[in-house]
């Protein structure tokens, strides 16, 4: 057997290890309380939920006299919230927390305002390193920079600089998955690629490895992907945007009940009325599906009186966009190339201001 052979099959072999041993599953219980006497509870994704293996368990299990439990089976520590059935003000929505096989307690204070959420009391071995270590000085001055955009980069960069000085903690992995909900960074890869073979062999982490792979298709300087467009008659079509013959356009995802996206039109409509005939082109599109919400956001469309071009779209391009929250939206140059991703209205109207005056 020659030394590359050797080698090789070394390498294999630690591979198959790390793989084999990010398979094996661990069961846990969680038995908690809340301040809410009956209904039912259960398990929320922190981050896309499928880089939560199938069978993780997110069933609702009822509330006794305040009291709840649930089991099930683990790969490896996952991040998640918990939420009650309910509406309003009667429904509790918790903030992340950390799970670890075995057997741990959680303690729930019912959140009556729905804006100042709780992180549980809960602890365990990734839990206690969640709160010890990963909530830093440097964490709490990013915390505390008010521009929102800028803030965003900062988390990006302190998650990537975490994972390096940890490789080997779920809490690496997850914190990357959740933040990738807010759309791609960069920075993001740089993270994932300090994380150990062991992390990235699991399935969340080779789930997070193709949410990545997938989200470098809409970065800045790549092409937009083709989207399936469907117009206000239901006919769907696909946009040449070099034929727009505009300078620059912006594709905005929205949906009818969104308020921060409906917060979006006056400003939206100033900026059309002041650069739809010097070069910009306004695309709005919907990711309303049903028929209820189809008719609601055509409704917005009518109430609102918008003035641009509005399609809609169907969950498959929703999902290939890995478009998560919303409103979101992506600036094109005249060729269809991704130029910004992101921006709020006061970052477009200056941006048209500097190019198109």
């Amino acid at each position: 057997m020659n030394a590359l052979f050797k080698k090789l099959l070394f390498v294999f072999l630690s591979c198959w290890a790390n793989f084999a041993i990010s398979q094996k599953t661990h069961s846990y219980s969680l038995s908690g309380t809340i301040d809410i006497d009956s209904g039912t509870i259960q398990f929320l994704a922190a981050a896309n939920a499928n880089d939560y293996p199938d069978h993780f368990n997110f069933s609702p299990v009822p509330i006794i006299k305040d009291k709840f439990l649930i089991k099930g089976n683990l790969q490896g520590s996952v991040k998640l919230m918990l939420s009650t059935n309910g509406t309003g003000i009667d429904r509790y929505v918790s903030k992340g927390f950390y799970l670890d096989s075995g057997v741990q307690t959680i303690i729930c204070k019912k959140d009556t305002t729905g804006f100042n959420r709780e992180i549980p009391d809960i602890h365990n071995e990734t839990m206690d390193r969640y709160i010890n270590s990963y909530f830093s000085s440097e964490w709490h001055a990013v915390d505390t920079v008010s521009d929102y955009h800028q803030q965003g980069k900062l988390i990006m960069t302190y998650i990537k600089d975490y994972a390096k000085k940890y490789p080997d903690s779920y809490v690496s992995l997850w914190e990357l998955a959740e933040n990738l909900e807010m759309g791609y960074y960069p920075v993001l890869d740089s993270g994932f690629s300090y994380l150990s073979p062991g992390l990235k062999a699991s399935y969340s982490g080779r789930q997070l490895e193709n949410d990545l792979r997938h989200l470098r298709l809409t970065t800045v300087g790549k092409p937009f992907p083709t989207v399936t467009y469907i117009d206000i008659s239901g006919k769907r079509k696909q946009i040449s945007y070099p034929a727009l013959k505009a300078k620059y356009i912006l594709v905005d995802f929205w949906f009818s009940h969104c308020p921060p996206c409906i917060g979006q039109f006056p400003d939206f409509k100033k900026i059309v009325n002041n650069y739809q005939n010097k070069g910009f082109t306004l695309i709005g599109v919907s990711s309303d599906t049903s028929f209820v919400n189809i008719a609601a956001w055509k409704n917005v469309i009518r109430e609102q009186s918008l003035n641009w071009s509005q399609y809609r779209t169907d969950d498959a391009s929703m999902k290939y966009l890995r478009i998560n929250f919303a409103p979101f939206n992506f600036l094109l140059d005249s060729k269809g190339i991704i130029i910004a991703k992101n921006l709020d209205t006061h970052q477009l109207a200056d941006f048209l201001q500097e190019k198109l005056n």
